[in-house]
């Protein structure tokens, strides 16, 4: 809870509304969550993971007993024979079971194998469905974002609009100057054309929710609420819950000195959750599990038993009728001349060694991104304080001003300028507080706790 109190102090002035006033977060969480359900991706890595279930069915299947039918009809004709009827007819039935005896341990290692190849893909789907869920997140940030700056923007550029016409009117009155009306009127198209960007970048977003949601709905109903509530709005106890949303072990960030401590805290959460990692290290156990049961394979033999029995029926005999059973115990012990075994037990080997890099450069990897998630959500949140105190200085000089101005000591032009510069202000907050969240999600997906349930 330690983590939960200090994050709350630090971005809780990201969120001004109570719970009756987030149905704008709340559907962006839903909207993403339903992507943990129903996108091709998630549901291709639940059907291998069904598939390697399907698996370890088959390899406790060696435990069972093998039957064997068969049934063999044959027709001769005799050429030549003294006998008046010279085709002759067999019929045989036979019914065979074997039973795996002993092999040293072989199908039970290749039962952890299948075993562990089933955690492989549950974490594999887990990985999926965090990652489509960070993706949809950060998708509906940046929708959101640039929602909001276009709105920005608009507003700019009505403001400078105003501040050219005032310039004119100044000039023609011969009170302003020339180079002032053209120093408006560039700004007014610099705005203009950052809106169009903004409007271009818009549509790019569109086509991009398309893409992962599969359908227009997504975007509707999230620029729906954007329109009605005006911004993405957050609860205000996003992070302070009766059930934290991340364990108070996860991020305990209090002072920059304290951060090596708290990294090291957090990488030790990110080896023992982060479903990557865990993958890596299973399939390195796996490998090491198949290199066992090759050995055993290879090196030992099998002991099985089986029981037959058959029945012939030959036409034109004495005894038509022929039955025969038979018990044995087979050793086998297979053995290729050209020692392939010992290549096979040396390729395994090298797999092992390019899995244990794999792991350790993943883990690497993660470390650092962690490290770098947990400096942009300190500097983000740093930001943001600085930002939030910029606009709120802005909107009180825009106050004073406007005041002055009826006392005849500001001009017009002096309070639009005072309007742009808390445009300003608001647009590089609403920046500042997205990339804290940014930051947060993705701390979260490194971790390997990125879920819905924790937003």
């Amino acid at each position: 809870m330690k983590f939960t109190f200090i994050f709350l102090l630090t971005i809780s002035w990201i969120f001004h509304l109570n719970a009756d006033e987030t149905t704008t977060y709340k559907k962006m969480v839903s909207l993403c969550d339903t992507l943990t359900k129903n996108h091709p991706r998630v549901k291709s890595s639940q059907a291998i993971l069904n598939s390697s279930e399907d698996q370890v069915k088959v390899a406790l299947g060696a435990y069972y007993p093998n039957l064997n039918l068969d049934y063999d009809q044959t027709f001769k004709k005799l050429d030549n024979h003294a006998s008046s009827n010279p085709n002759q007819e067999t019929r045989s039935f036979g019914a065979s079971v074997s039973q795996l005896i002993y092999d040293f341990g072989k199908t039970n290692l290749d039962i952890q194998v299948a075993l562990g190849t089933v955690k492989q893909n549950k974490l594999s789907l887990e990985n999926t469905k965090q990652a489509i869920l960070l993706e949809g997140l950060e998708l509906c940030l940046d929708y959101s974002s640039t929602w909001q700056q276009v709105k920005f923007e608009t507003q700019s550029a009505s403001n400078f609009k105003q501040q050219m016409d005032l310039e004119n009117i100044k000039v023609k009155k011969g009170q302003g100057y020339s180079t002032d009306v053209l120093q408006a009127e560039a700004q007014w198209l610099g705005a203009k054309n950052r809106k169009l960007q903004l409007q271009a970048a818009l549509k790019r977003l569109e086509s991009s929710f398309i893409s992962l949601f599969g359908d227009s709905s997504s975007i509707d109903s999230l620029s729906g609420e954007l329109i009605r509530k005006n911004n993405l709005e957050y609860p205000k106890n996003l992070m302070q819950s009766e059930k934290p949303s991340v364990p108070s072990s996860n991020l305990n960030i209090e002072l920059v000195s304290k951060q090596t401590t708290t990294l090291q805290n957090n990488t030790d959460d990110l080896i023992k959750n982060n479903p990557r990692i865990l993958s890596l290290k299973i399939a390195i156990e796996n490998q090491e599990l198949r290199k066992k049961s090759l050995v055993k394979n290879r090196f030992r033999p099998e002991l099985t038993g089986s029981l037959a029995s058959e029945v012939n029926q030959y036409d034109r005999s004495a005894n038509p009728f022929q039955r025969e059973t038979t018990a044995a115990i087979q050793l086998s012990f297979p053995l290729n001349l050209g020692f392939t075994a010992l290549d096979e037990v040396s390729a395994l080997s090298k797999r092992i060694f390019s899995l244990e890099q794999d792991y350790e450069d993943e883990k690497r990897q993660l470390i650092s991104s962690l490290e770098t998630h947990l400096i942009n959500w300190e500097t983000a949140n740093e930001s943001a304080l600085l930002l939030k105190r910029q606009a709120e200085i802005s909107r009180k000089f825009l106050e004073g001003a406007e005041k002055e101005r009826t006392m005849g000591r500001r001009s017009l032009i002096d309070v639009i300028n005072g309007e742009l510069i808390l445009i300003r202000a608001k647009s590089s907050l609403e920046q500042a507080e997205i990339q804290a969240l940014r930051s947060y999600f993705r701390y979260l997906n490194t971790i390997g706790n990125l879920q819905t349930n924790k937003l």
